[in-house]
């Protein structure tokens, strides 16, 4: 016999309207459920719950907000009046604004319970909201009162499908408070320092039915209200990456670096371009960008630090039209502003511009800065796999470029823990000063499942394109001993040579 179905699964869900929100709880609230979101005062709880309120009329549906505070309803709604949500036309037609206050100063629980009653049936709501649930302690209510007054709004609004939302305090006056474990779901906000910084955190602490993306997920507040991110690693859990032994590859359009790669880098794969500041690293992700534009491949350059107008600048002082490629739509620039980056935010617009462009090659210039702008920074390593893996299943083959610190220093660190494992391939571009002249080397660290060039070549970058060349060689005896005859560093040397006998 075929299992049932649940309850949680028969259930209809009713969306917050908050999108962010609303994918941590899988789909949305159960209507008829009732649920706390809890937060110190300025975490957020009200503007979620008018975002709630105003998001579900405009979606035909009909809600009552019930204020227990001394607040004026006009005060409220001048603070909601800017957001962008906010829609004044929604307001005493689907949406109804009334104060608890008194009924509940004068008669208890009780009058409360009724007016929820009376007015939920007289506006036909389909969403109430309770605000200040933190009053109920100054009348110094009993658990049992006050589980029995929980009990009872459940029994009432439960079957005509009426959604409630509690606001409260965390702890509240009942430690641990009742309400907790009569309640169908509890949204803890948060407002915290981390470093100098001052971050909002959304944790769903409990969700009846239904599974949810634990852990805590930062938002903020801005002019569209309240932006809810949910954590990538938590988000995107794909499956594991396949092979890339057997795979078409992608080229970067430069003769001697493609063949180094045996033709490329694999589709879907994750390239790292590892190197110090001015080593080549941006006009390498360009020329990335350029060969997929010749293709048909459309392209996306996120970056940090320089403009589009600089960029493709910079391209044309190398040979490399992608002016071109812009007008005709095959390749999008977008800055990134650096400073105090969620990582989160970033991978949900990265994304967003993937699917909506069609995205097929992906290159991220400065990741570092990304990292150092992270809220935590020990979140890299399992964010970088889930938003790879991600970009991966959407058969986008992208490449990051990370800066080394060390402009001539002979040790290389990886710039955080696990990234060797994550990123299919790492391409190291170095300075190395031989004598009274400074080199730059291309050479293949690591290529995933395929065969690759050992050999450390010298790259030269002119007007007319870059040029991988010779194998480098190695320092024997202070002379710089070129394997290949014809390159310049080789032809030295053999000159010294003959002048010594």
């Amino acid at each position: 016999m075929a299992p049932q179905p649940s309850d949680a699964q028969t259930i209809a869900r009713l969306p917050a309207g908050i999108a962010g929100l609303d994918v941590i709880l899988q789909g949305g609230f159960f209507r008829g459920g009732i649920y706390i979101v809890m937060g110190v005062p300025g975490a957020g709880k009200t503007i979620l719950a008018n975002q709630f309120c105003f998001s579900h009329v405009a979606g035909g549906g009909r809600a009552v907000y019930i204020t227990l505070l001394s607040e004026s309803h006009g005060r409220l709604l001048t603070l909601m009046r800017p957001l962008a949500f906010f829609d004044p036309n929604q307001v005493a037609s689907s949406l109804y604004y009334i104060s608890g206050y008194t009924d509940l100063q004068t008669k208890g629980l009780r009058g409360l319970l009724d007016l929820v009653r009376t007015t939920v049936r007289a506006q036909r709501a389909s969403l109430v909201v309770i605000d200040g649930l933190a009053t109920v302690g100054d009348l110094q209510v009993s658990d049992i009162d006050f589980k029995h007054f929980i009990q009872e709004l459940q029994v009432y609004l439960e079957p005509m499908g009426c959604t409630t939302v509690l606001l409260a305090q965390p702890g509240g006056y009942h430690t641990p408070p009742p309400e907790h474990t009569m309640v169908d779901g509890i949204i803890e906000l948060t407002y915290k320092r981390v470093g100098v910084r001052a971050v909002r955190e959304l944790e769903v602490r409990k969700l009846r039915g239904s599974n949810f993306l634990g852990g805590g997920h930062l938002f903020r507040i801005g002019d569209a209200g309240i932006e809810v991110f949910p954590r990538a690693e938590a988000r995107y859990v794909g499956e594991p990456r396949p092979s890339l032994d057997d795979v078409t590859r992608l080229q970067f359009g430069i003769p001697g670096l493609d063949a180094m790669l045996r033709g490329g880098v694999g589709r879907g794969s994750t390239t790292m371009l590892l190197g110090t500041s001015g080593s080549g690293k941006t006009v390498l992700g360009m020329h990335y960008l350029g060969a997929g534009a010749a293709l048909g491949e459309p392209g996306l350059h996120l970056g940090f630090y320089e403009s589009h107008r600089r960029l493709v600048a910079k391209a044309a002082s190398v040979g490399l039209d992608l002016a071109a490629a812009v007008e005709q739509g095959m390749v999008e620039f977008l800055w990134q502003p650096a400073a105090e980056q969620y990582l989160d935010a970033f991978a949900e617009r990265a994304l967003a511009l993937v699917e909506r462009r069609g995205v097929r090659r992906l290159f991220i210039d400065g990741f570092d800065a990304l990292h150092n702008a992270a809220v935590y920074p020990e979140r890299i390593q399992p964010f970088l796999n889930a938003f790879t893996n991600e970009l991966q299943a959407r058969n986008v083959t992208t490449m990051i470029t990370v800066e080394l610190k060390d402009l001539l220093g002979t040790i290389v660190e990886m710039p955080f823990t696990g990234a060797s494992e994550i990123v299919d391939n790492i391409l190291l571009l170095r300075h190395v000063e031989v004598r009274a002249r400074i080199y730059r080397t291309m050479s293949v660290i690591k290529m995933r499942d395929s065969e690759y060039d050992p050999l450390i070549r010298v790259m030269t970058i002119s007007k007319h394109g870059v040029d991988i060349g010779a194998p480098f060689g190695t320092i024997t005896h202070g002379e710089h001993v070129e394997p290949d005859a014809s390159s310049e560093p080789a032809l030295a040397v053999r000159r010294r040579r003959r002048r010594h006998g």
